[in-house]
């Protein structure tokens, strides 16, 4: 498994979300978390973090994409809050 998600992560991952179109981002982020996962597998076998995914938590790979500046607590934030935490979740149970 990753490293775990920290709020940091879920901050950082709902600023990249919201900048996404509505349609479609679950899944973009779940292939995210997929990456982030890849990438700490990586980091525990070679000892060295991921040239392109980062060091395998969810913030380092998410810091590779465009993201919303820090945002207040309005519709659109709390929209792709709801996405990422969904996303999260969906990706959870598949692994």
């Amino acid at each position: 498994m990753m490293r775990p998600i920290t709020q940091d992560d879920l901050i950082a991952a709902t600023r990249a979300m919201m900048i996404r179109p509505r349609v479609g981002r679950i899944t973009w982020m779940c292939c995210l978390l997929h990456d982030a996962h890849a990438a700490d597998r990586f980091r525990k076998r070679l000892r060295k973090a991921h040239p392109k995914w980062g060091d395998g938590s969810l913030i380092s790979r998410v810091f590779k994409e465009p993201r919303a500046p820090v945002a207040r607590l309005d519709a659109c934030y709390l929209h792709a809050l709801a996405d990422t935490v969904r996303a999260i979740g969906i990706w959870r149970d598949r692994v």
